[in-house]
């Protein structure tokens, strides 16, 4: 995995340092996902909150910004920052607020957040949200 991470690196240096979002984007992903896998997750999110500055810049669709705020939620609680965490499925869940399934998944993530964090109250809320979501 180091050794393709060099790769995918090489490949960024290769870029124009102005431009080139889209490939810069999935490069950033790829290292993040990379990062992940061999359990390094600070490298991830640097990684994945570069991914998302270049979704920002070339004002990508909702669909890429759901893709980074799931990394990045997914990676923050890998990583034991359950706020963190929190507050990017938060972004995710107001994308996907018309897409009844997937703010269930959401609002599920969310309360397994909860559940970490020892509030029980809160748990519950978005245990019964996610169930409203899945009767939609």
């Amino acid at each position: 995995i180091v050794a393709a991470m060099c790769e995918v690196e090489q490949s960024l240096t290769n870029l124009a340092p102005d431009g080139d979002y889209e490939e810069r984007k999935k490069l950033y992903e790829d290292l993040g996902d990379m990062a992940t896998e061999i359990g390094s997750f600070t490298t991830a999110l640097i990684y994945y909150h570069l991914m998302l500055e270049c979704v920002e810049k070339c004002n990508k669709k909702r669909e890429a910004l759901i893709e980074c705020y799931v990394s990045l939620a997914q990676t923050y609680k890998d990583n034991r920052q359950y706020w963190k965490a929190l507050e990017y499925f938060k972004k995710e869940l107001e994308l996907e607020e018309n897409n009844p399934s997937e703010a269930c998944k959401t609002n599920m993530n969310i309360a397994e957040l909860y559940t970490l964090m020892g509030d029980t109250d809160r748990m519950i809320e978005h245990y019964e949200k996610a169930k409203i979501n899945s009767e939609s």
